[in-house]
């Protein structure tokens, strides 16, 4: 058994670490794949996809941007659901005391290009895993001094639902999750700018 870190144990000086859980791609669920890994009856897995699109999907960011917000665990300075985009990294950078928020930009930018090449890259793709940030919040001393800079950790999870290169939906699905880090890498970018006009 590989015994793998905890995403944000390495921040370590912060008040508090922030948890973004942002689920990728236009689709969670999908039938094939669900009675092929999961020896799911074909009613059951299509029942379940069905369910999935219409009332979750469609419903959130993930039907126009690819990806959603699926959860939170952060001080909220905005409203934060499975509708919102932009509104995720501004709360990140809310959170951020002003002077760190320019390397905060450019850490999760770096992050979010390799992960970007990296499932690119790759010969499997999954249906609903996630990208997850751990971001340090408010990095303020026991003293009200603030600590130095510390950078936040994204990674991915939820491996539950490969799809392989040589099976049905492969490149539909690597298409549609690469497609939520490129929207994930956007709206990084406008809620940027945004907090920057507000000073």
């Amino acid at each position: 058994m590989v015994k793998m870190p905890v995403i944000g144990s390495e921040i370590k000086t912060a008040g508090n670490v922030a948890y973004y859980d942002f689920k990728l791609g236009k689709k969670t669920a999908l039938s094939n794949e669900l009675q092929r890994n999961h020896r799911q009856s074909s009613f059951r897995a299509s029942f379940k996809e069905f369910k999935h699109h219409h009332f979750i999907d469609s419903r959130t960011s993930s039907k126009t941007s690819y990806y959603r917000l699926e959860g939170f665990k952060a001080t909220s300075k905005v409203d934060l659901n499975r509708t919102v985009t932009t509104e995720s990294f501004k709360n990140m950078f809310l959170n951020t005391p002003e002077k760190y928020r320019e390397e905060l930009f450019k850490d999760l930018h770096t992050d979010l290009i390799k992960k970007m090449h990296f499932l690119d890259e790759q010969k499997v793709t999954f249906v609903g895993g996630s990208i997850l940030f751990a971001i340090p919040e408010n990095p303020i001393g026991d003293y009200g001094f603030e600590v130095k800079y510390e950078k936040p950790e994204v990674k991915f999870i939820d491996f539950a639902h490969p799809i392989k290169s040589e099976e049905k939906g492969y490149k539909t699905q690597k298409d549609s999750v690469i497609k939520g880090v490129i929207h994930l890498l956007k709206d990084l970018q406008d809620a940027h700018s945004q907090i920057k006009e507000l000073g």
